[in-house]
């Protein structure tokens, strides 16, 4: 599905693997705070502290899954608590969400959209993204120059998606974007906001618009160096 000319209110931030009430899997959470704990109360407050210090009330935030392991009802009161307008992208860990109540405003499994220039003046043109939970080798729009943006990997994907000439980044709390992005504000994690995620496109792209980026760039054999990160066995995450 694409949506088109919705997104005219406050900032855009693209988020992942939240992982509020992770009771269980709290320790696979890698470094982030309270993540050894066997309560998870800790480490939802610094979540939620983390969203409100960054979320305005008009604002919109893409999840791009795995947000909560609560039932229903705390589900329910969590994402109330939580300012701005809610798109869900959702994941493997998201049962507990009643996706149909007004909590979201988009719920899709794979959602396809743009940013304009007229919109968020810090672009230089058009900005053509795909999204979902996992990262996925081929998309709507890849050939001209579509990015691609997912979760699920925990970071893991962050070399391959470095090295790999495709636009694909994880916008997960715990991937490299999220981490640059709480290096530069002091918290050591963030929400990925549509101007970071621009600047980190123009980066890879060398300033070439994305879609001569992916015609220029394209190639059937991948580089050694992406076969081998491939091969690394933690790069699967479930």
């Amino acid at each position: 599905m694409t949506i088109v000319n919705v997104y005219r209110m406050g900032k855009v931030f693209f988020t992942a693997d939240l992982h509020f009430g992770a009771v269980g899997t709290l320790r696979y959470l890698g470094d982030r705070p309270y993540s050894g704990m066997e309560d998870s109360r800790l480490h939802d407050r610094w979540l939620m502290e983390l969203w409100k210090s960054t979320v305005n009330g008009n604002d919109r935030v893409f999840i791009l899954g795995d947000m909560c392991s609560y039932d229903r009802t705390k589900a329910r009161i969590l994402l109330d608590r939580l300012p701005g307008h809610k798109v869900l992208i959702p994941g493997n860990h998201d049962t507990g969400l009643d996706c149909g109540r007004g909590s979201f405003d988009i719920v899709r499994l794979i959602l396809n959209t743009h940013f304009r220039k007229a919109d968020h003046t810090f672009l230089a043109h058009t900005m053509q993204v795909s999204m979902c939970h996992y990262p996925m080798l081929t998309w709507q729009g890849k050939s001209h120059g579509s990015i691609m943006l997912h979760g699920h990997s925990h970071g893991k994907m962050d070399e391959v998606n470095r090295i790999c000439p495709d636009l694909r980044w994880d916008v997960g709390i715990d991937g490299y974007l999220s981490r640059q992005i709480g290096k530069r504000n002091g918290n050591g994690f963030a929400l990925v906001d549509l101007e970071s995620l621009y600047t980190a496109v123009t980066e890879k792209t060398g300033g070439i618009r994305p879609g001569k980026y992916v015609r220029d760039t394209y190639r059937t054999e991948q580089p050694p160096e992406l076969i081998s990160a491939l091969q690394c066995s933690d790069y699967f995450v479930h």
